[in-house]
């Protein structure tokens, strides 16, 4: 009998597996359809040695392949643009931004951390395995019976993982929500994006990538010796 409870035991484990791993490429094909991403987000931050954690609300708007829109704190205290030539980082309460040109950045871990941004919504999932490999996928239910499935990844560059140690992602089974993403660095810090009131495929202004740097003093750091 015992024998045969764990035989049922390990069998239900790996079917579990099994649908699990089918979440994330079914969510990878959903990610292919959409067009446009609103949602809002809980910024939270975990650094070692710091008891408390920093935690900040905003927004985020994306437009595939790669451009978006990251506003964080209320009152805004930063902005963060990718367009097709850039990234912009602005901090409204110092009057401040920084310019990241794409055809500048040769370092690999600015590469990187470049990818780190676009990692909760990948467009192609040939190139997302490239980048990303599996390691364990965790079921959970939340709220309402809500099936959830917690996927850890790591990255496949060597270069990659001294900077980024692991990816996990926390996918709605049914709807196929991103309800999380979290990354944790090597040396010890976390960040975890929080997503809610998501809108998909919704026309978004052009204005979106706009921002006005009037009075702004504005630096671009890969220029600097």
């Amino acid at each position: 009998m015992n024998r045969l409870k764990y035989l049922t035991f390990f069998v239900l484990a790996l079917c579990s597996v099994a649908h699990a791993d089918n979440t994330l490429e079914r969510w990878l094909a959903h990610q292919a359809e959409i067009t446009t991403w609103q949602a809002q987000v809980i910024q939270i931050r975990r650094i070692k040695n710091l008891t408390n954690e920093l935690s900040n609300p905003g927004t985020l708007q994306f437009i595939k392949p790669n451009q978006f829109r990251w506003e964080l704190g209320k009152p805004l205290r930063t902005l963060a643009i990718r367009d097709g030539a850039q990234l912009l980082i602005a901090y409204p309460r110092l009057q401040q931004a920084e310019r990241y040109p794409f055809d500048k950045i040769t370092d690999p871990a600015m590469k990187q951390a470049l990818l780190l941004l676009e990692v909760g919504f990948p467009s192609d999932a040939t190139l997302f395995y490239e980048q990303y490999a599996p390691l364990k996928t965790t079921l959970i239910n939340r709220e309402n019976n809500k099936k959830v499935a917690i996927i850890e990844l790591e990255p496949k560059a060597g270069g990659a993982r001294k900077l980024l140690e692991k990816v996990i992602l926390e996918i709605t089974q049914e709807a196929l929500l991103l309800e999380a993403n979290e990354l944790h660095f090597s040396d010890g810090s976390s960040l975890r994006n929080e997503f809610t009131q998501q809108v998909f495929n919704s026309t978004l202004p052009e204005s979106v990538l706009n921002v006005d740097l009037t009075g702004y003093e504005i630096s671009e750091p890969l220029s600097q010796k």
